[in-house]
């Protein structure tokens, strides 16, 4: 069963789908994520494919670090998402994604990768499309990361 869910303008952790995300956290099903092709940048990247190049790594990206930092799978312990194309570009700038959020090295942040970690366990990423060099699979196996925040 698939279904189009979100509107262009909304974020998978907005307050307006909680409702949701908890019927699907009583299913116990896994949602596979694809954000919009388009970002709202979109005027930016008209030129050489950069929408689809660009623009669908950027989306790809946000939706998974904003599912991470909203607590929302903290909230509910048996939702699960596929997100697309390894990630966007999560798994390249994690370190810079974190290192701009917190202040390394307090007990606060030592709590808050721990969260972090737990969740991601959560997320799994699909290898589309085909035709990915070995090189990026093995980083988003094996991704960079700051010490004790997703291993």
């Amino acid at each position: 069963m698939g279904a189009y869910l979100v509107p262009e303008q909304l974020q998978l952790d907005a307050p307006e789908l909680r409702p949701f995300w908890r019927q699907v956290d009583a299913l116990d099903v896994p949602v596979v994520v694809h954000p919009s092709t388009l970002p709202q940048e979109w005027a930016m990247l008209r030129d050489y494919d950069l929408t689809r190049s660009v623009g669908r790594a950027y989306n790809v990206t946000v939706a998974v670090v904003r599912v991470l930092m909203s607590g929302l799978l903290d909230e509910l312990p048996h939702l699960r998402f596929v997100m697309p194309h390894l990630g966007g570009t999560f798994y390249a700038l994690v370190d810079r994604y974190l290192a701009s959020y917190f202040d390394f090295g307090t007990a606060e942040a030592e709590r808050e990768r721990e969260r972090l970690r737990k969740a991601r366990e959560r997320l799994y990423f699909d290898t589309a499309p085909p035709h990915w060099p070995v090189a990026s699979l093995r980083h988003a196996r094996r991704p960079s990361r700051p010490p004790g925040c997703f291993h």
